[in-house]
């Protein structure tokens, strides 16, 4: 029984020492020969059930041998219910027929006991169904079956892929016939026609597995002789946005007098602002605006106006509720108005059981006034539920930085709002005097006027400095003494203190690599085997919890990682939370993040990994100012030797998306001012 070696033993289960919940199990079975140790998926197994394990024997360092399960049967079919017999059947099809792995996992979640039977039917639904699973694996399925190429379940399959990918990675609300059909009849390897007739099939209502009616996937919008193919929720998300907008811009408030001497000061600390005029004008527009939006770069003054306004809106007796896109950006807007701020999804009452808004025309937000702030953050799916709650009467207000990368996912809303000029709109250029000499916020501006920005070489006086490397290890070492030795000597920081931003997550300049290192220099060992986190190391966690409270981009610091493996603790932003096995697997490590992660936060120091020979044609000029504006104290970029290539990034173009949004909102407004 050396490890490697197939492994097939049947007995009665005895314990079970650890489960995370999905099905997951670590226990002991009771044969003829004794106990036996096991570890593997496992699910609708319960102790005292007699079942045959199947998979591999290995050395566990400190638990000894153990057999790895792959699948396993209950071969006394009469002492089980018949839940548990299509569960383990359906195991076994995921990974001893289909050799799923982890993918199987995924695809167990959702189908449960109805795995084998769904996926005969139909292995291509997996592709709409389960968001880890893709074209790749749902095909190799279909082969497994020996699925005809012309299948039209295939193509259907393959034209959702690619505009879920055109939505989520390309940030693309529609796609142009042609440029789909090419795109799918290629990578099919089939004719044109095969293809337009799927577009044709997935425009309308179809049944899922269960039997239920699902709508159409996608629709067609005719524009100008141009057939454009959207995913039906964007479609709906684009229009509604541009209705709510429309209906916000006519729908006037009730008007409010603002003295001149009422916005001349802001309190700040012991002492006192003087508002710039550009500041009054952003106040006075949102008092005198049901929807407007403030835009501007660092340095400009947004906090002392957001504080300012706030302040002026209670005074007239005004409810005022602010949100963010994130926890991280929520709780920065909350610290600058003193008082507290929700994300989106708190704010709009997002139900995680059926994945809906509560908040909406229908229950809209009871407040006057609705502050957004960090708006480049939010697509166009978010922002048109967010407008879609805002009442007639109220005040909607978006403030941002314009020029900060696009949301994650489809659409541009707060760019697309600025372009079209329908909304009311001031955009903040006066650097305040104490702003003036920070080269990262001169250097910010060189970057957005397509000029390479002054490095600094005083550490008393500068902010903003380059080191080059000549190899990506050469970086790696450069980037590890930054972090954990220049920058806190430097600056009276800790390593904990300061953020890598980088925009790939593969080799030694990735985002994986350099956290490995990282957390192995600062904690000054490698964790154990099956431990992936010590205590004093920096995580983010990567989903929303609406119940525990943390938000997708919380980063905090593990306070207590030594529980048994029952729980990890991990302080973020000074309340210290608790994280179940299962919610432990959501959590990453943070020395290193990416570029978009970042978006919305500030940090003692910001190191950015400006190479773009690690993803061509990713880096734009946009990445690199939302990166290097991110350090409050200090912020570096880290680049290949020679100014070539920051020159190439700095000329780089942000990739336009696939938006009608402007289109819409002039649209909407001529038929208002025409009727």
């Amino acid at each position: 029984m050396s490890s490697g070696k197939t492994a097939c033993e049947s007995g009665r289960v005895s314990h079970i020492f650890w489960s995370d919940g999905d099905g997951t199990l670590i226990g002991v079975i009771r044969t003829t020969s004794g106990d036996l140790k096991f570890k593997g998926f496992m699910p609708s197994v319960f102790i005292g059930n007699f079942i045959t394990l199947h998979g591999e024997w290995f050395e566990h360092k400190k638990f000894g041998k153990q057999i790895d399960v792959r699948w396993y049967e209950f071969p006394k079919a009469e002492e089980v219910d018949a839940e548990q017999l299509k569960v383990s059947d359906s195991c076994k099809f995921l990974f001893e027929e289909l050799a799923l792995g982890k993918r199987g996992q995924h695809i167990f979640q959702k189908y449960k006991g109805e795995s084998r039977k769904v996926l005969t039917e139909n292995p291509y639904n997996v592709v709409r169904d389960v968001p880890q699973v893709g074209f790749k694996s749902a095909q190799k399925i279909a082969d497994a079956m020996q699925i005809d190429p012309y299948d039209e379940r295939r193509i259907d399959a393959k034209l959702v892929e690619i505009l879920d990918e055109a939505a989520f990675d390309g940030g693309h609300c529609f796609i142009l016939w042609p440029h789909l059909v090419e795109k799918a009849a290629g990578e099919l390897e089939l004719d044109f026609e095969f293809v337009e007739e799927s577009i044709n099939r997935l425009s309308q209502p179809s049944v899922d597995p269960f039997g239920d009616e699902k709508p159409a996937y996608l629709t067609i919008e005719e524009v100008d002789g141009r057939s454009l193919v959207y995913p039906k929720n964007l479609l709906y998300s684009e229009r509604k946005a541009a209705e709510n907008l429309i209906r916000l811009v006519h729908a006037t408030p009730n008007p409010i007098r603002i003295e001149d001497d009422e916005l001349e000061y802001q309190k700040s600390g012991a002492g006192q602002i003087k508002l710039t005029e550009e500041q009054k004008a952003a106040i006075r527009l949102a008092f005198d605006n049901s929807v407007c939006v403030i835009t501007g770069g660092p340095g400009v003054g947004k906090t002392t106006i957001v504080r300012r306004m706030v302040a002026l809106f209670k005074q007239k007796n005004l409810n005022v509720d602010l949100c963010a896109f994130t926890g991280r950006a929520a709780r920065r807007l909350g610290e600058s108005a003193e008082q507290q701020a929700f994300t989106i999804h708190k704010l709009l009452a997002f139900d995680p059981r059926r994945q809906k808004f509560q908040r909406d025309e229908k229950s809209p937000i009871p407040a006057d006034v609705v502050i957004c702030d960090e708006a480049s953050m939010v697509n166009i799916v978010h922002g048109s539920a967010l407008l879609d709650a805002v009442r007639s009467g109220a005040r909607m207000v978006f403030i941002g930085d314009v020029d900060q990368l696009p949301p994650i996912g489809p659409g541009a809303l707060f760019r697309d709002i600025i372009r079209s000029e329908c909304i009311p709109t001031i955009r903040l250029q006066k650097i305040f005097r104490q702003a003036e000499s920070s080269l990262i916020i001169t250097g910010s501006r060189s970057i957005l006027d397509r000029q390479l920005p002054s490095f600094g070489k005083d550490t008393d006086h500068d902010d903003l400095f380059c080191f080059t490397y000549r190899n990506s290890a050469s970086g790696q070492k450069v980037v590890l003494d930054l972090v954990c030795e220049k920058l806190p000597q430097l600056f009276d920081i800790l390593p904990t203190e300061v953020q890598v931003l980088a925009p790939v997550y593969k080799g030694d300049l990735g985002i994986d690599a350099l956290n490995e290192c990282l957390q192995e220099r600062i904690q000054g060992v490698k964790p154990m085997a099956d431990v992936r986190f010590m205590a004093g190391d920096k995580v983010i966690y990567t989903e929303n919890d609406h119940d525990l409270g943390v938000m997708n981009g919380d980063i905090g610091i593990v306070t207590n990682a030594q529980t048994g493996g029952k729980y990890i603790k991990v302080e973020i932003d000074g309340i210290e939370y608790q994280f179940d096995q299962d919610q432990e697997k959501k959590l990453r490590l943070a020395y290193a993040i990416s570029i978009h992660k970042c978006q919305g936060s500030e940090y003692p120091a910001a190191i950015t990994i400006a190479n773009p020979g690690l993803r061509p044609g990713f880096y734009n000029r946009n990445m690199l100012y939302t990166a290097m504006t991110r350090g409050k104290q200090v912020s570096i970029i880290v680049t290949p030797a020679g100014n070539s290539t920051l020159k190439v990034i700095i000329e780089t173009d942000e990739k336009r998306r696939n938006s009608r949004l402007v289109h819409k909102l002039k649209y909407a407004l001529q038929q208002e001012s025409d009727s």
